[in-house]
């Protein structure tokens, strides 16, 4: 039995479209037993995902953009020809500037060697900051054999340690 109180009119239909709503938003969900389906599904159609993972550990960073860390080449598989790429790049530093000081730490997530999203982060001095840049993009075109690239940059005018670079995702070959 319904324990809301007797409603009529407006406010029925009302809470009967809500109703519908939750249970529609409950069906296009899916669950882990479907994504499993799907994945193992697309992997058996011949469409490749490619795990990325890469980190440099003591990176030189300069004060300027320049330089591309953890940079990853994939090798674009025989047969296909697009690609779904998702990255997050992340970098982490000391900023060892006096205390009462920041610097401000630029960081950009690249695909294909341009700049897809930059972000910016402002690290007070004798402490760590962090920053990560997620970026997608979708490739077409591509021919086997040439590869699919993705990287950081990151800059910050001040001196600094412990700097680590880092870029994970996947790319998702489709033919």
């Amino acid at each position: 039995m319904d324990p809301r109180p007797g409603r009529d009119g407006a406010e029925w239909i009302a809470d009967q479209i809500k109703e519908l709503r939750d249970q529609i938003k409950d069906l296009q969900t899916p669950s882990g037993t479907q994504l499993y389906n799907t994945t193992s599904r697309l992997i058996a159609e011949g469409i490749t995902p490619v795990p990325l993972f890469t980190v440099d550990n003591a990176p030189a960073i300069s004060a300027t953009l320049g330089t591309e860390f953890a940079r990853a080449a994939v090798p674009v598989p025989d047969d296909f020809t697009r690609a779904l790429v998702s990255i997050t790049a992340s970098a982490r530093l000391r900023n060892d500037g006096g205390a009462g000081s920041w610097a401000l730490m630029t960081l950009n997530a690249r695909i294909q060697g341009a700049s897809k999203v930059t972000v910016f982060s402002s690290i007070d001095g004798q402490k760590f900051g962090l920053a990560s840049a997620a970026a997608t993009d979708v490739l077409d075109e591509l021919t086997p054999g040439s590869y699919v690239t993705v990287g950081a940059q990151v800059a910050i005018p001040a001196t600094y340690t412990l700097p680590q670079v880092s870029v994970s995702g996947f790319i998702l070959f489709l033919r």
